[in-house]
């Protein structure tokens, strides 16, 4: 498995078609970016990826570069969850194309969820923190993710068993997140 870095402060579509199958996908983005709340070439991304979503299922990571030395996690920085939700309203597909192997801890079809819904830590433990969170937040972020990616599918004609078993592989993982 490659994995490739790609910034979205610069990037061109062929960079996609070159990634060897199986390649995961650092999407870079920059401080200023995210301070200037800039979602538009996050959201061009995830609509270009999304004309082939089988090739680029859970392969994006995300990392938001310009934050190495604030000691909060990603999902407690106010101006990261404001860009990601962004993001997130305007492509709600997001979820079907997050990272769901832990190559960086923490799984980002998890820390998705961390950052579009109200949490709060509840116990420093370090990387292993422990957060509070709202799981009706977490129950309508699910549904508006599932019916988004539905459709998407749909519209690439996919039968209705295979999204049906795609739509299954995405519940038993959010099952095993949130052991719901």
């Amino acid at each position: 498995m490659s994995i490739i870095l790609i910034s979205l402060a610069y990037w061109e579509k062929t960079v996609l078609q070159k990634l060897a199958p199986g390649s995961k996908i650092f999407l870079v983005v920059p401080v200023e970016m995210i301070r200037s709340h800039t979602t538009a070439p996050a959201v061009e991304f995830f609509k270009i990826i999304s004309t082939d979503p089988l090739r680029f299922q859970a392969t994006v990571m995300w990392t938001f570069e310009g934050y190495d030395d604030d000691p909060r996690e990603v999902c407690d920085i106010p101006e990261v969850r404001r860009f990601v939700q962004s993001v997130v309203q305007a492509f709600p597909e997001m979820l079907f194309f997050m990272n769901q192997d832990e190559i960086t801890g923490l799984p980002d079809f998890d820390h998705l969820f961390m950052l579009m819904v109200d949490s709060s830590p509840v116990m420093d433990a370090g990387p292993a923190g422990m957060y509070a969170i709202d799981l009706l937040g977490v129950r309508e972020f699910w549904q508006m993710s599932l019916k988004a990616i539905a459709a998407m599918l749909d519209k690439q004609q996919f039968s209705k068993s295979n999204i049906y078993q795609l739509l299954r592989g995405l519940r038993q993982r959010y099952h095993a997140t949130f052991g719901q």
